[in-house]
């Protein structure tokens, strides 16, 4: 008989997990190459107009005499704008979705067939949940329901759920001077941002992203179309708002409260080398729980990131009113070593 010590034990364990979880993959992978999607093309070719692109992978996909037809040698992790989808697999289709009736389509024939259905906005999520984990399953890009129709009677907009950051700051200011409490990158897709919470520079001024949200219209597992808000699927509205990214629908509107973009923006930055990271972070961590500095003025908002060459503090102050900023920005600065790039500017 043989015995192992504790330590012995626990490498052969994990050698024979990775064994296992290697040969899965591997044999997933093999699955998917030999699948027949024929089915899943004719349904997606007979139901959907010419207009909608879909893109099947090259290796896979027998039947090309559609029209429709385009594919394309990709992995999963060109599909994602900061290469997320940490578990490879292969898609069996991407849909370039138009509208929401597009969306309902795709979701019918995927329930006829029995695909798994995930939905891609601005493909920013780290993990790659818009990208699904499944082999052989439906990613529906939304990027192409991108519109962007303002209300300035009300200060709401409605917005399709492709639309990313930038051109909904530059429509919004454009319309009265109005934004959105989101996030910092243009290239961010809103309608992530607003279902997971949403914080961003204007966040202790007007809160969350999610807290504005009005309405949404979304797909549901049947293939139905839903309006969702405070009086109609409550519940669906609750779930949405922080804690609905992908889970419970797809959502292909968002209605949002608008709000009025700052008259002046001042902002404070300076980097320091890293072996200044510990006494920078101390720092902010001294200002973040110091409630008389900090809880003066919900129009500052601070920033540090944390590189492995650097680190950085961004403070933002909205508004004329410059003397709690000016107050905390020497307070940060106090003990710490002078960094090596600072500056203080106001933007246009």
């Amino acid at each position: 008989m043989i015995k192992f010590g504790l330590n012995v034990s626990f490498i052969l364990l994990l050698y024979v997990f990775q064994t296992i979880f290697v040969i899965t993959i591997c044999h997933a992978e093999h699955e998917f190459v030999t699948a027949n999607n024929n089915e899943l093309q004719a349904c997606l070719s007979s139901s959907l107009p010419l207009s909608v692109r879909t893109v099947y992978p090259c290796d896979t996909s027998t039947n090309q005499n559609s029209s429709q037809y385009q594919c394309g040698y990709f992995d999963i992790k060109s599909l994602s704008a900061q290469n997320g989808g940490r578990i490879p697999h292969s898609p069996a289709v991407v849909v370039h979705v138009t509208d929401s009736n597009d969306i309902q389509k795709v979701v019918k024939c995927a329930i006829k067939l029995n695909y798994t259905v995930n939905p891609s906005s601005g493909a920013h999520s780290y993990e790659g949940y818009n990208l699904g984990s499944e082999h052989n399953n439906i990613i529906i890009n939304l990027a192409g329901i991108n519109y962007i129709n303002i209300d300035a009677s009300d200060g709401t907009a409605r917005i399709g759920a492709g639309a990313r950051h930038g051109p909904i700051y530059y429509r919004t200011y454009q319309s009265d001077g109005y934004t959105i409490n989101g996030g910092t990158s243009v290239w961010v897709g809103i309608t992530g941002l607003a279902l997971g919470g949403g914080a961003g520079l204007l966040s202790r001024l007007h809160g969350l992203l999610s807290d504005n949200v009005l309405e949404l219209k979304a797909v549901n597992a049947e293939g139905e179309l839903l309006t969702i808000n405070a009086t109609h699927e409550v519940e669906l509205y609750w779930a949405l708002r922080g804690a609905g990214g992908g889970l419970f629908v797809i959502v292909t509107e968002l209605k949002l409260q608008l709000v009025k973009a700052p008259s002046l923006v001042t902002m404070f930055q300076a980097r320091w080398y890293t072996n200044a990271t510990k006494l920078v972070i101390r720092r902010y961590q001294s200002i973040l729980f110091n409630e008389t500095a900090w809880n003066s003025n919900n129009n500052i908002y601070i920033i540090m990131d944390v590189r492995s060459t650097y680190v950085m503090i961004l403070m933002t102050s909205f508004g004329n009113k410059l003397g709690d900023f000016n107050k905390i920005v020497s307070l940060f600065l106090t003990t710490l070593p002078p960094p090596y790039e600072m500056s203080i500017v106001t933007p246009d």
